[in-house]
């Protein structure tokens, strides 16, 4: 291949890329207010089947802000592997994409304990013990600390203290 055609076809997949991508970030662009109303309609929905008084409209609201702040999250990482698979596929690199895979896999079992903290996390979410906004209290084995909850991940809570 001349360099001519190098150049064109690098050009022509180059435009594929770009055209792909940006179709990626229109769908999230169009899916974060479906998200944004979707979240608090869905936990109505489940409180609706509660017994009465099982879950006041300030829970009902932090639960809400804290499942649509992961969700965001989430959807943020899913346009990036979006944005790298469509890179992927102009270029043809689906071999590298492999590699990354099996090192991903060899990643994950070497760090057991930080998948772990994930699955916690995910539970912590499920489970709803507390939310943004509510002010916990965690006992540790030497000091325990005592907060507002700022931020919760699936990986971490970020308390404030006073």
């Amino acid at each position: 291949m001349d360099l001519d055609g190098w150049i064109g076809w690098m050009i022509a997949h180059t435009v594929l890329a770009l055209v792909l991508a940006a179709v990626v970030l229109v769908a999230y662009r169009m899916v974060r207010p479906v998200v944004h109303r979707l979240v608090p309609t869905v936990l109505r929905t489940q409180a609706a089947h509660l017994p009465a008084g099982t879950l006041s409209d300030a829970e009902l609201a932090k639960r809400a802000a804290t499942i649509e702040a992961l969700v965001q999250q989430l959807l943020r990482a899913a346009v990036l592997a979006g944005i790298v698979a469509v890179v992927l596929a102009a270029y043809d690199l689906w071999s590298l994409l492999a590699g990354i895979v099996l090192l991903v896999a060899a990643i994950m079992v070497a760090s057991q304990d930080v998948v772990l903290d994930y699955v916690m996390g995910f539970l912590i979410l499920v489970e709803g013990p507390y939310f943004k906004g509510d002010w916990i209290s965690v006992s540790g084995q030497t000091t325990g600390f005592e907060g507002e909850v700022q931020e919760i991940g699936l990986r971490r809570t970020v308390l404030r203290d006073t």
